[in-house]
């Protein structure tokens, strides 16, 4: 078990104070702001002594740009809106383009994808009216991130072929080299990492052929991002330090890239050198936190939550997780993704009315010309022309309209079928957690082999309700012919209780191996009051807690400790017709103080050969099911193990499973099982 120092504790306080302190965090200005900025200046002067409007809304445009550069975005959409203010007055198209274009920027830079989404909607349909298929692949590029940045790969996907038709076509190699580095970022992501590799280096030879230092960083960072996809960790620092070193530090005016530095840390992460590994979260953390870039900042807390993991350092490791679920959730939630849906949809109802809108006004001057050259025959002909123009025109509208009716209808279907899309993604990502966090649990359980050693007669029956579990048992051999084992079930049961169980785990080593504390009675004691010092349960008075049933055996003795926090124990003596119980404490470990709290009873026993043990939490006896849907109880569970008693118990874990999921039959679990069963 691992000892956590005094320095990682005060860690771990500083940590959870991240949760209450971090909106504000984001809201602190950059240092860099109070420094000069020389460029900036000039920019400002240019902008003071030019009298020409048109020229200064495009020097508002250049300010803004430049203040995206050095990452003060909240700055750069100030003077942006200034200059879209004079280019709506002035009806400049090619300003108000180029301007919406750089306000999306600043916005899909801090993660508000909504935002970005909108501003390249108008940017797109400015120039798509203008025809201005040269300047078309920049917003089509922008749209493919943001749907790349929310795991719409296939929209992502569809948007940077359109980038890569243009570019193409029009020779253009710097934006060609954009292209290869998305689309090597893409099909890594889509799990075709050879595929994205060879993009990203031709993306990168064509940087260093054209001299474009800041790409150079950007895609010596993908390249190396791509080998840690590979665990090819060599080449990846290689291509990593070499972004670093080419200018990755100073990036963002002088803040870094908190995604150079983060993959950076996932590398030394995985090649087991912690310490650099949090040498690099650190910098990376504190880049993103300037930057306000909360894209960057969720992955890198899921990166500190994977390496406390791996660190076996849990009670750090659910904090992180923690701060990344909430800044996933405030990027990914519902009512985002509707206003993304919204936006698009009144893009596109917007250039239908357009185009059926130009549409008319060419049939009404052909029809004001054809009634001029019309005059000169006689009006009896006029008459009948316009008897069957007005029908034309009838069949013409009607058949617009139901064209328009199936647009709508073909429109509705893609919106719902990029809807299950978008559900998909989130689904696998959430599932991808989730089965990590089972390898994880599954890690800090005692291994079957270990437990059949020390306990030759024993059988563990272990079955989660989802895919994690809120029951765990605990075992730890003592050294001197003494065994303890614990079975807990900690409230609630999935990722909630999955967590509890870690902290549970960690807790139970510190209580023995540190503090040399066997005793089972004390060790519950001391569960009890690290569980709501670790919670917090002073201040925040929340019930989580856990009941335990736990035992010190002596193999030579036979003699057992027991102590229960509303688990009992169960004895089976050879021959009895039922189980003998000895009675757990009515109160739980951790959860409120309460005035009836008191220290837990410590029973002392003696076994005979053959009598054996069983501890178990409650989710055998409440599970429903029976052919009237009822609770199997605990009287039942009981009368069952009697009936076992002629079966080594070595057999009788697939007894028992068989029983239960023949009791269960269509009726969903209700909770976590956990049963086991020793004798000596």
């Amino acid at each position: 078990m691992n000892t956590v120092s005094s320095p990682n504790k005060l860690k771990y306080t500083r940590d959870l104070m991240l949760l209450c302190l971090f909106a504000l965090a984001m809201l602190i200005t950059p240092l860099n702001l109070l420094a000069g900025d020389a460029k900036a200046d000039s920019l400002k002067q240019l902008i003071r002594s030019q009298p020409d409007l048109v020229k200064r809304s495009k020097l508002y445009n250049n300010l803004g740009s430049h203040y995206i550069d050095v990452g003060q975005y909240d700055t750069a959409r100030k003077y942006l809106d200034l200059g879209l203010q004079i280019a709506r007055q002035k009806k400049d198209s090619v300003v108000l383009a180029r301007t919406y274009l750089n306000k999306g920027n600043a916005y899909m830079y801090q993660s508000n994808y909504t935002q970005a989404l909108e501003e390249y909607m108008k940017s797109i349909s400015i120039r798509e009216a203008q025809k201005d298929s040269l300047n078309l692949p920049s917003p089509y590029n922008s749209i493919g991130i943001v749907y790349f940045r929310m795991n719409d790969l296939k929209k992502a996907l569809e948007y940077w072929n359109k980038c890569v038709s243009l570019n193409t076509r029009q020779k253009r190699p710097d934006r060609q080299m954009d292209n290869y580095s998305n689309l090597g970022m893409l099909y890594e992501q889509l799990g075709e990492q050879q595929k994205g590799l060879d993009y990203m280096l031709q993306a990168l030879q064509l940087a260093e052929s054209l001299g474009e230092q800041d790409k150079i960083v950007i895609i010596s960072s993908n390249v190396g991002e791509a080998y840690v996809a590979l665990k090819n960790y060599t080449k990846a620092l290689e291509y990593l330090n070499k972004g670093l070193n080419e200018g990755g530090d100073k990036q963002n005016g002088g803040i870094g890239s908190p995604e150079l530095l983060g993959t950076l840390a996932l590398v030394y992460k995985e090649l087991k050198q912690f310490g650099k590994a949090h040498e690099y979260y650190d910098q990376a953390v504190a880049a993103g936190r300037k930057l306000k870039s909360i894209d960057a900042l969720r992955q890198l807390y899921l990166g500190l939550a994977e390496l406390n993991a791996a660190e076996g350092k849990m009670e750090s490791a659910y904090v992180n997780h923690t701060l990344y679920a909430q800044l996933t959730d405030s990027i990914f939630n519902k009512q985002n993704r509707d206003r993304m849906s919204d936006l698009k949809a009144a893009f596109l109802v917007e250039k239908k009315e357009k185009e059926i809108k130009h549409a008319e006004q060419e049939a009404d001057l052909k029809r004001e010309s054809e009634a001029r050259k019309q005059q000169v025959i006689q009006y009896a002909l006029v008459s009948g022309l316009a008897g069957i123009g007005l029908l034309a025109f009838i069949v013409f509208r009607g058949n617009r309209i139901k064209k328009k009716s199936n647009e709508l209808i073909q429109f509705q279907n893609n919106e719902i079928a990029e809807k299950n899309t978008t559900l998909g993604l989130v689904n696998k990502e959430l599932t991808d957690s989730i089965n990590y966090a089972k390898r994880i649990q599954d890690a800090i359980l005692p291994p079957l082999e270990s437990l059949r050693k020390a306990l030759p007669g024993s059988f563990v029956l272990f079955q989660p309700r989802n895919v994690v579990s809120g029951d765990f048992y605990f075992m730890n051999d003592l050294g001197n012919g003494e065994v303890l084992l614990a079975v807990c079930d900690c409230t609630g049961h999935g990722v909630p209780g999955a967590f509890m169980s870690m902290i549970g785990t960690e807790q139970l080593g510190k209580i023995i191996q540190e503090r040399n504390v066997t005793t089972p009675s004390r060790i519950l004691d001391e569960l009890h009051a690290g569980l709501r010092k670790t919670l917090q349960q002073e201040v925040n008075e929340t019930r989580d807690g856990m009941d335990v049933a736990l035992c010190k055996i002596n193999l030579a003795t036979r003699q057992v400790e027991y102590a229960g926090a509303n688990r009992p124990l169960w004895m089976l003596h050879p021959g009895a017709a039922q189980l003998t119980e000895i009675k757990a404490d009515k109160q739980p470990v951790g959860g409120l103080e309460g005035t009836h709290r008191k220290s837990f009873t410590n029973h002392v026993f003696q076994l005979a050969a053959g009598d054996r043990i069983y501890l178990s939490t409650d989710g055998y006896a409440d599970q429903f099911g029976g052919a009237k849907g009822k609770k199997f109880m605990v009287k039942n569970f009981h009368a069952f193990l009697c009936q076992l008693k002629e079966m080594p118990l070595a057999e009788q874990e697939p007894a028992l499973r068989k029983q239960f999921i023949a009791w269960q039959g269509q009726h969903e679990q209700v909770d976590d099982v956990l049963v086991i069963g020793f004798e000596l």
